[in-house]
Parts: structure tokens; sequence; C-alpha cells
């Protein structure tokens, strides 16, 4: 909802047409297909020796069977759309992406998102045993290792 809030308030505003909130609203509907499967979905393999495949990529073998890169990754992040084939660097794609939204949001709002360093710190607290501290959990000396 922020882009849209700060589209209405400032001429420098968020562009849905270019990153980083084309590549972010992307992130969404990844997330949405990955919790909310379709029945139908399609996940295509190359079978390089017995008991050896790999997730097809688009290429010459995937336009030789008629099928569209779009079927077989998203088109701004090209991050696969088969789930088993998501490698930790789609994960650390993913990351970049959102500190990069993030960033031009704080940029949109001169600075208010990151003044006093509040967003990247997570504050936790014990609710059970009541008046349990942080400190109390075996391992953890200080708040810092946290983060």
């Amino acid at each position: 909802m922020l882009p849209l809030l700060l589209s209405s308030v400032s001429e420098n505003h968020f562009s849905s047409d270019r990153g980083p909130l084309q590549q972010f609203k992307e992130l969404i509907a990844i997330r949405n297909d990955l919790v909310h499967p379709k029945s139908d979905a399609k996940a295509y393999y190359l079978m390089k020796q017995w008991g050896l495949i790999s997730p097809l990529e688009p290429g010459p073998i995937s336009q030789q069977l008629d099928i569209t890169p779009k079927e077989l990754i998203y088109s701004q992040t090209r991050i696969p759309k088969d789930p088993s084939s998501l490698l930790p660097e789609h994960a650390e794609l993913v990351r970049k992406i959102v500190v990069e939204t993030i960033s031009e949001l704080d940029r949109l709002l001169e600075g208010r998102l990151s003044r006093n360093n509040w967003l990247w710190v997570e504050q936790m607290s014990l609710i059970y045993p009541e008046g349990s501290l942080l400190q109390d959990i075996p391992g953890f000396n200080d708040h810092d290792k946290i983060r």
C-alpha cells in the first residue's frame, strides 16, 4: 500500500513499471503460486542419463518442445516456476529485491524508514514463562546474537 500512497502525494513516486517494484510485484506472484499451487501446474525436466535429471531451462531444447520461457521461469527475476528447482541463490536474489524495494521506499520517504535503524533490528521478547528474559536462554548471552 505504501507505494500507492506515495504516488498520490509525491511527484517523485515509486514507479510500478520498473525495478525494484516490478520485481517485488513478481515476488508476490511467486509467493502466491507457492502457497496456492494450481492442480494443473507442470514441471519440465531434462534427463541426461538414467537417474540424472535437471530442471529444463529456457533454450534450444525447450524451443524444440514448444515450451515458452514463461512456462519455466518468472520473467523479471528469472526464478524457476518449479519449486523443486529453487536454489540458495534464488533466496539471495529475493533478499536483494526486498532490500532494494525498502531502500527505494526509504528514499521516497526521506529516510523515515531507516531513521534510528529500527527497520533492520528484530525485537524479541519472551512471553512464557512469565518474567523470563532472553538472557535466560542457554547460548544467548546478549541481544546482538539474535540479529
